[in-house]
């Protein structure tokens, strides 16, 4: 396990993104906005759909959730809380943010403990695999969740299993512990399930067959000549990014604070 120092260094010097400054673009990163239209499709049904919500998103990275929940039809997003370590997203997000037009706030923070109002959703996409003691960071969010709040979590299933490299991954869930970390830090699990293609055909699979890794690569080399339409399909089929199948790559959960 790394130390607090190391974990430091990795997310707030800029080695888990990369260097230069990033750029927020549907065509460039498909996956991640499919992603987030999948976990937004996953927590609307949990929320009082007529009133006003804030949302904070905690490891919100490129910020794509509260990009598609501002755009939501069936919902009243009022603010927008993106947390991420790594500030050159804020800047990025807020240009991004503007060009959307997005009717609901836009708040920027590098840490959660800088969060400083309740709301009624906080989101943990991808987060929990990073941190040393996924209990007491779960619990730390009830600080900025509203009484029946609703608390979502989204991590991979087990990918120590399939992936070569899983760095920096710390921690590897199973649907089983992930139900229990949310049951020690009292919420009541609303909704947990497994998503994502079959674990044997998932592309980012180590053993995956040559002819995933080669349909990838081929639509990967087309992404600028492609429709973006067309682009977006072929990754959100290939990822499973809406399909809900038990030997799926991410377990999905909604909780609600009591």
């Amino acid at each position: 396990m790394p130390s607090d120092e190391e974990l430091h260094k990795i997310y707030y010097n800029n080695e888990y993104w990369g260097s230069g400054q990033p750029t927020i673009s549907v065509r460039k990163q498909p996956i991640m906005y499919a992603l987030a239209q999948a976990r937004w499709s996953f927590i609307e049904p949990h929320i009082f759909l007529k009133e006003e919500f804030c949302m904070t998103d905690v490891g919100a990275g490129y910020g794509y959730l509260g990009l598609v929940a501002s755009k939501s039809k069936n919902s009243n997003l009022k603010r927008y809380s993106a947390v991420e370590a790594d500030k050159r997203f804020h800047s990025a997000l807020k240009e991004t943010w503007d060009e959307w037009n997005a009717d609901s706030q836009l708040m920027t923070f590098a840490t959660i403990d800088q969060v400083d109002e309740k709301c009624e959703v906080v989101a943990l996409s991808h987060l929990l695999e990073h941190v040393r003691d996924p209990l007491h960071f779960i619990i730390s969010t009830k600080k900025i969740l509203t009484e029946n709040g609703i608390l979502f979590i989204d991590v991979p299933y087990r990918d120590d299993q399939i992936k070569s490299n899983v760095f920096p991954h710390l921690l590897f869930f199973s649907p089983n512990n992930i139900r229990m970390l949310l049951e020690l830090a009292e919420l009541e699990v609303l909704q947990l399930t497994v998503w994502g293609t079959h674990r044997e055909t998932f592309p980012l699979n180590k053993n995956a067959s040559k002819t995933i890794r080669l349909l990838c690569a081929f639509f990967s080399s087309l992404f600028q000549l492609l429709p973006l339409n067309l682009f977006f399909r072929f990754f959100t089929a290939m990822y499973g990014v809406n399909e809900q199948n038990k030997n799926g790559v991410w377990i999905r959960a909604v909780a609600r604070n009591i």
